[in-house]
């Protein structure tokens, strides 16, 4: 695996494993601007949900379908068995201003 580092959200500094992609919900659209706005749920490991709000552009460079399954670009902190630790890319936080989350590994596609 290709380690490297980067600065989360917030200040801190983690080193990383590998670059992937994380599946999520796309909710709903959330008012009528541009660029559209949705709302996408993170489901972690321990069966939480967790609201991401962002401009389509930041989660996805085409389309997003609502209701549908999109996958976020994020960088994999640690894995342990079932449970992957990611950090989402692009400055993105949950609504709780969460930037690390702990993933089921189903949920995660790897770069290679």
């Amino acid at each position: 695996m290709r380690r490297t580092s980067k600065r989360a959200p917030g200040g801190m500094t983690v080193r990383l494993l590998a670059l992937a992609r994380v599946q999520v919900e796309a909710l709903r659209w959330v008012g009528e601007g541009f660029p559209r706005v949705v709302e996408v749920q993170l489901i972690d490991a321990d069966g939480q949900v967790h609201l991401l709000v962002d401009k389509e552009p930041v989660f996805s460079p085409g389309d997003i379908k609502v209701p549908g399954t999109l996958e976020l670009d994020c960088s994999i902190v640690s894995a342990a068995g079932d449970r992957v630790t990611i950090t989402l890319d692009h400055h993105v936080t949950s609504e709780d201003v969460l930037a690390a989350f702990v993933v089921s590994r189903r949920f995660v596609t790897f770069e290679s």
